[in-house]
């Protein structure tokens, strides 16, 4: 029986299976939250790649999505390609590839206003998520 090489999938699931070490030692409901809704997606075998996004606040143009919630992180933090920004200067959404809110609280409430605007202005549902 031939072996099926493992993918990226496989191993952030195999970092899911640790609780983060911020979760332990943090009381941050919100920092929960966000890695309960990162990890979602991961779990459910979806590329957030496209739809996840992090930038500088000194960095004027908004990443090149479709949809998407973006993450605006100071200068001097450092920034990990598939990584959790827990001290983000701004979040917004980005609908139809431009910035439509921004100053949101965080990523939940960035969330869940970014599905509700899908469903209220009859928008195409992401494919990335589809299984979520």
């Amino acid at each position: 029986m031939s072996e099926m090489l493992p993918t990226e999938s496989d191993y952030q699931l195999a970092d899911l299976n640790q609780p983060p070490r911020f979760m332990l030692n943090n009381a941050d409901v919100t920092a929960r939250w966000t890695a309960v809704l990162r990890g979602l997606a991961i779990l459910l075998g979806e590329d957030t790649s496209d739809f996840f996004k992090v930038g500088l606040d000194c960095d004027p143009d908004p990443p090149q999505v479709s949809i998407g919630i973006l993450c605006v992180v100071p200068e001097d933090s450092q920034i990990h390609p598939c990584g959790l920004p827990l001290e983000v200067v701004d979040t917004a959404l980005i609908l139809e590839g431009v910035i439509a809110l921004d100053g949101l609280e965080n990523v939940p409430h960035a969330m869940c206003l970014e599905f509700g605007l899908i469903y209220a202005l009859n928008m195409e549902y992401p494919q990335q998520l589809k299984n979520t």
